[in-house]
């Protein structure tokens, strides 16, 4: 594992990790594979854990906390910004062809939840993404917009107000990303989610429990699936779990599954599984499918 930085076309400077096959012989050309996590996730999370796991499978493997987050430059912080995380996926590849150990035929890309969406959104564009793999991915703009176009509209009003506040001098909103009530929620994804990040089980002393709410109107009109049906065309691979909670995986899996105009697609649904199940605990099974997906299938069109 080396910690890394490389640029994007925004200006900025982004933290990642760079992960390489055991005894990786500098002479020889590796297949590699960006891997981009969950909205407001860093890298040393369950992208970190993926990148690591790929890497034994023989993969080099780069990971990197998203613009505005975490380790990352980016004023101000705290913001969920889609195009600046498809901008930054971009940035991975460019930063990868210029690894003389890299195969630039052979790269891929892994999604987790909202990076799911964003590596899908990434792939349609970014023709030197030869495959996507994704686990329990998440359309980030459909899941803001679910609660219908009264709540959505209410919404998207209060982030005008704070807009408004803060350009009067206020200090800004920091909502949680996790807050204490979701400890028991009702609700599997909420409840889940904070086991992972508020608990030992994936707390990171680097995440910050904070999100920059007036920054969100970004996400609401988000669709990390626009064009699926006209510009996915790359090998897909998607594994979900059956159980639903609020962030609706299993819904945003199906839709791309069906919308993507790949030719060889799968989708997987575990049964019994739950979407953060895909963060710690189901990625030695997960990662061990990927590998065998891109190994089949890294460089078709």
């Amino acid at each position: 594992m080396e910690k890394v930085t490389f640029g994007n076309k925004l200006g900025l400077a982004l933290s990642a990790v760079l992960f390489t096959p055991e005894k990786l012989n500098q002479q020889s050309k590796y297949p590699a594979l960006i891997v981009t996590g969950p909205a407001g996730a860093i890298k040393e999370q369950t992208a970190g854990l993926y990148a690591k796991e790929m890497a034994t499978y023989g993969f080099v493997t780069v990971t990197m906390d998203g613009s505005f987050e975490g380790e990352s430059e980016g004023t101000p912080h705290y913001q969920e910004n889609p195009s600046a995380r498809v901008e930054d996926i971009r940035s991975a590849v460019d930063y990868l062809v210029t690894l003389p150990f890299v195969d630039d035929q052979r790269i891929g890309i892994i999604g987790i939840c909202a990076g799911g969406g964003y590596a899908v959104s990434a792939a349609m564009t970014e023709r030197r993404i030869h495959a996507v793999a994704l686990a329990s991915p998440v359309n980030a703009g459909r899941e803001m917009r679910a609660g219908g176009q009264e709540e959505t509209i209410q919404a998207l009003k209060m982030v005008a107000d704070l807009r408004t506040r803060e350009a009067r001098g206020e200090e800004p909103t920091l909502l949680p990303w996790m807050p204490d009530e979701y400890q028991t929620s009702n609700d599997i994804d909420e409840r889940e989610g904070y086991d992972y990040y508020r608990t030992s089980r994936g707390a990171n002393k680097k995440w910050i429990n904070k999100m920059r709410f007036s920054s969100m109107d970004a996400v609401y009109s988000f669709d990390a699936f626009q064009f699926a049906e006209l510009l996915l065309t790359q090998p897909l691979r998607i594994i979900v779990g059956s159980k639903v909670g609020s962030f609706n995986a299993l819904f945003d899996a199906k839709d791309v599954y069906e919308r993507a105009a790949s030719q060889q697609k799968d989708l997987t649904i575990i049964e019994g599984a739950s979407h953060f199940e895909f963060y710690d605990k189901r990625v030695p099974e997960t990662a061990a499918e990927f590998a065998k997906f891109f190994s089949k299938n890294m460089g078709e069109q």
